[in-house]
């Protein structure tokens, strides 16, 4: 009996500590794509945000209440819903500064349409490869063919499109 009574308080700590994990989805939501560009020993320390700490609390103390109740199920179900909410958030808020960041696909969003005009200057490899795999072909490169619109790094080696011809329509800017 005395067995059985420690591993049900292990079970409801352990579910209550799966929900309270819950509160580094905006602490990863934040230095993710920081992370993916520089690598995870040179981000910014981002801190725990104690906004996001109450609904984790009630998640995990409801959690707690459930499987103290003996519905385990319904307290898994909880976890896995805030969990779930939780990958939505962070798809949310990191995704979009992923596009900007770490993938060639805002680049290439830009200068898709015309794709006939645009060559890669300085980029590094992986960045060159990025584009090549969204342009679905190679790209011309700048040192060989020169073109009006430049792919070439930016601030923090990002690249960015560059017009070169003086007079043309300019590429739509990224929001």
């Amino acid at each position: 009996m005395g067995v059985a009574l420690s591993e049900a308080k292990s079970a409801r700590w352990a579910l209550a500590a799966s929900a309270a994990l819950l509160a580094l989805v905006p602490v990863i939501a934040r230095i993710l794509p920081e992370a993916l560009l520089r690598g995870l020993s040179r981000v910014q320390s981002a801190g725990l945000p104690w906004q996001a700490l109450l609904p984790v609390a009630a998640v995990a103390a409801l959690a707690w209440a459930a499987e103290r109740a003996g519905k385990r199920l319904v307290a898994v179900g909880m976890i896995a819903a805030a969990m779930l909410a939780g990958v939505l958030w962070i798809e949310a808020a990191a995704f979009p500064v992923l596009d900007r960041t770490v993938s060639a696909r805002a680049v290439w969003r830009q200068v898709a349409d015309r794709a006939s005009e645009v060559c890669v200057g300085e980029v590094s490899r992986s960045w060159r490869y990025s584009l090549n795999y969204y342009s679905g072909s190679p790209l011309a490169d700048c040192g060989e063919a020169r073109r009006p619109i430049q792919i070439q790094p930016g601030p923090g080696q990002v690249p960015r499109a560059e017009f070169t011809a003086p007079g043309q329509r300019s590429i739509p800017k990224l929001e």
